[in-house]
């Protein structure tokens, strides 16, 4: 019997965070999970997803699509991020898409509505930014993503979240597009 593919799963490593959501196709049930895992997110990723999917019961070969963070952020957590989610993706021959962290950071920091920004550092005094409104399950980018020195955010109103999780949802809902993991170094 062929199993239905009715899940779809998001992950992100290009932050301290390791990310990753189940979307449910059909009933919209979504599942969450972030850890504060640093420079262990790589080594961890793969026995993580396996941990998540078995959590839900979800089986690998239940899945329709990937969705994967593809930065800006860490270098070794973008590629590690991108390599398990496009080796799965060949594995399990499901289609596999990218896209923005900021994006993702702003769609978990913001809730269902309000505006602001989301913030990564982006080392020697500059960020990566985004300033971004939400509004239920929408999200407006009002500017960005940009690189900037942390001192020219001062002038800029609104609220401001650094060192928040990616919502790795944002991800899963962007899973079936067409656009190609493609990593944004920053």
């Amino acid at each position: 019997m062929t199993p239905v593919r009715a899940w779809v799963l998001g992950l992100d490593t290009a932050t301290a965070w390791r990310s990753l959501a189940l979307w449910h196709l059909a009933d919209d049930v979504v599942w969450r999970d972030a850890a504060p895992l640093g420079r262990a997110g790589a080594a961890r990723l793969v026995p993580d997803v396996a941990t998540f999917l078995a959590a839900h019961g979800v089986r690998r070969d239940e899945l329709a699509g990937i969705g994967v963070g593809v930065g800006p952020g860490s270098y070794t957590g973008l590629r590690s991020g991108i390599a398990a989610a496009l080796g799965l993706g060949l594995a399990l021959q499901v289609p596999v898409a990218g896209s923005g962290t900021l994006e993702a950071m702003a769609f978990g920091a913001l809730e269902r509505s309000g505006s602001g920004w989301v913030l990564l550092d982006a080392r020697r005094g500059r960020i990566h930014a985004l300033h971004a409104e939400r509004v239920g399950a929408r999200l407006r980018i009002l500017r960005g993503p940009v690189t900037m020195p942390r001192s020219e955010l001062a002038d800029e109103p609104g609220d401001r979240f650094e060192d928040v999780p990616p919502d790795a949802v944002w991800h899963a809902w962007n899973a079936l597009t067409s656009r190609p993991p493609k990593p944004r170094y920053g």
